[in-house]
């Protein structure tokens, strides 16, 4: 087994449908587990004749079907790596041809194309995006959604489906104390290793103190998000 070999997971049910967003979907690869398995199992070719001929068409063969698992389910090759469990290096040695995967893989790569195309929880940018269409009209209901967002981003207990947070970029932009507020929070709930997207960059502090939501006078204010510049109650940021 390669040193991508690892245990095939079941698919498990989706954490949490988003109340109020519902982000876009797009529809996997053609899943072919059969194909999948026949083509890694048959890697091991004698080089003579016409062997070798069937050998280089059968990489070939299984070099695409990777590229196209990995673009229907919208990942970078560093997402791609983190899914299946391997390096991003390995991964291209993969996609080059130069080392052939287990059938793990492709199976582990057909489950992620699957679960992006089915999912009902928010990716990172479709926060942004849930955020950056309510926070000047109604900056409660954009909180809301930036929390449902976090709580979802916790709950995902898979590689493949960290992963899938990280991919898409943001259709609507999000700026000034909004964008600190929002990069912030995302990224502290993706301390687990998973990929972070180039665009969700640290933020800034701010140069100023700024509260999204109206304070309580008299009690306690988020610690870390302070740091930044920002002043919301400790309560604000529960949810049940």
């Amino acid at each position: 087994m390669s040193s991508c070999g690892r245990e095939i997971r079941g698919h498990t049910a989706s954490e949490g449908e988003p109340r109020g967003h519902r982000p876009a979907q797009s529809r996997p690869a053609t899943i072919s587990r059969s194909w999948s398995a026949g083509v890694a199992d048959r890697h091991a070719c004698t080089p003579t004749f016409g062997y070798t001929v069937a050998c280089v068409d059968s990489r070939d063969r299984l070099r695409k079907r990777l590229a196209a698992l990995i673009e229907a389910a919208g990942f970078n090759q560093s997402q791609a790596a983190h899914a299946v469990g391997c390096t991003p290096s390995r991964l291209g040695d993969y996609l080059a041809g130069r080392t052939v995967p287990s059938a793990l893989v492709l199976l582990d790569l057909e489950d992620a194309a699957e679960q992006a195309a089915h999912r009902t929880w928010m990716r990172a940018s479709d926060v942004i995006d849930a955020v950056a269409t309510h926070c000047d009209s109604d900056p409660v209901w954009a909180m809301r959604m930036l929390l449902q967002g976090r709580d979802q981003s916790f709950a995902l207990s898979t590689p493949a489906r960290r992963a899938i947070w990280a991919t898409g970029t943001p259709r609507q932009p999000l700026t000034g104390p909004w964008k600190t507020l929002v990069h912030t929070i995302l990224r502290a709930s993706a301390r687990d290793g998973r990929p972070i997207p180039q665009w969700l960059a640290a933020p800034m502090p701010l140069r100023e103190p700024w509260a999204p939501l109206p304070l309580r006078r008299g009690r306690p204010l988020d610690e870390g998000l302070a740091k930044v510049g920002i002043e919301i109650n400790e309560r604000e940021l529960v949810t049940a």
